[in-house]
């Protein structure tokens, strides 16, 4: 029997729920019965599961959907019994999936795209909203990020199909939207979700193009380029990376040094030298240039450990691995402890110049020292696929070693 605060939960069981209600309300009516019969505000209880309040508050009221693995997680806070989660399953199939939901609000950006007019509705506050997410970026599990952002488009949306704007307004909101779609199409791609981020990356050039920002034209082109690189389509990586520093039109931007780095990781994983120094060269000079307000840990701006961290992934690949070592080395020394996905990556390259080195053990040592300490949703995804990358490039017989299975073991649990 579950306990909280005193309280059973069997003893405590919600009334019934109103029949005439869709089963999204009807979900959303239980969690609400259950958090205020718990004396749980909507923040309170947003702070224990790490969301947002305006996420408890749109699920209560069916505006949202309720994130995957979310039900489980208030069954534990609320001392449910499990009520939430059971009731989740049996509406299985009846509430729309993620995929699908997030598809239709893609569809809904891009049908607002098409000539809607904007209002006037606190553009400067939307603008830090954006900002926050990419910063946010950098620490929270992408497949939670992706829940907050695609709320947030929602609402812009809304005000994109809004009549009797001004038409700096609706350039102005269209960049918005560009860079929250942009926010989302990364973090579907640290989860793998490929399909999904070269949707949403397709929808950010829409937005892009649509405002005349070339800046942000630059940046959504080198997401293209960063998904052609995860995709193993390095030749489409190198022309997307040289077309997104054309973008930038001779402006120095956060999109023309990120892409001019990408190039060099694409180059080098083709064993293409030379051009590989003179993009990095590039990447460097770039950096050299940027304005204070782009020196951000965050999506949206470039700073000096992204900088190492991109030079040692190049460098891993031409098996330079002197280089390699220290701009890991200080990428490492850059990156905080909770930007736990680049550090990962990071400690990954150093494996896979240890392999280099014919040093297996030491290799994998490396490796699980990156990855031990994350949960199973913040392995999800690139890391997981970059570790299985290092591994395989091992000779089968040093993967059957103590060293590397302990690393596999850690990846399948």
């Amino acid at each position: 029997m579950s306990t909280w605060r005193g309280l059973t939960s069997v003893a405590q069981k919600p009334r019934d729920l109103t029949p005439e209600r869709s089963p999204q309300h009807q979900l959303g009516a239980e969690l609400r019965r259950w958090r205020e019969l718990r004396g749980l505000s909507q923040a309170s209880l947003a702070k224990m599961l790490h969301v947002s309040s305006a996420l408890i508050a749109k699920i209560e009221v069916a505006d949202r959907r309720m994130p995957r693995g979310m039900s489980a997680e208030l069954d534990r806070h609320l001392a449910t019994g499990g009520g939430i989660h059971r009731l989740e399953q049996t509406f299985a199939g009846v509430i729309p999936t993620r995929d699908d939901a997030l598809d239709a609000l893609r569809q809904r950006v891009e049908e607002g795209l098409n000539g809607a007019g904007i209002t006037q509705f606190s553009l400067d506050d939307w603008e830090q909203v954006i900002l926050a997410h990419g910063r946010a970026t950098r620490h929270r599990v992408p497949s939670l990020l992706v829940e907050d952002i695609s709320a947030d488009v929602d609402d812009l949306v809304r005000l994109l199909t809004a009549s009797n704007h001004s038409a700096s307004n609706q350039l102005r909101l269209t960049s918005i939207i560009g860079k929250a779609a942009g926010l989302v199409s990364l973090s579907l791609l640290k989860v793998n979700n490929r399909r999904g981020s070269v949707r949403w990356v397709r929808t950010a050039w829409s937005a892009a193009r649509e405002a005349g920002d070339n800046g942000l034209a630059a940046w959504v082109r080198a997401q293209e380029a960063h998904n052609a690189f995860y995709s193993g389509d390095l030749p489409d990586a190198v022309e997307k990376a040289r077309h997104a520093q054309e973008l930038a039109g001779g402006t120095m931007c956060v999109g023309f040094v990120l892409a001019a780095a990408l190039e060099g990781r694409a180059l080098a994983s083709q064993g293409r030298h030379d051009e590989t120094h003179i993009a990095l060269a590039t990447a460097e000079n770039g950096f050299a240039e940027l304005s204070t307000s782009d020196l951000t840990r965050s999506a949206l701006g470039y700073d000096e450990a992204q900088l190492r961290f991109h030079q040692g992934n190049a460098y891993t690949h031409l098996g330079l691995t002197d280089l390699a070592w220290q701009a890991q080395k200080r990428a490492l020394d850059l990156y905080p402890e909770n930007d736990y996905l680049d550090r990962a990556l990071v400690h990954l390259d150093r494996a896979q110049c240890l392999v280099h080195q014919r040093e297996p053990d030491a290799a994998m040592a490396v490796a699980e020292a990156g990855i031990t300490g994350l949960r199973h949703d913040q392995r999800q995804g690139l890391v997981t696929v970059r570790a299985l990358e290092v591994l395989s490039t091992m000779p089968t017989e040093w993967r059957t070693r103590p060293a590397a299975r302990s690393v596999q073991d850690l990846l399948s649990e």
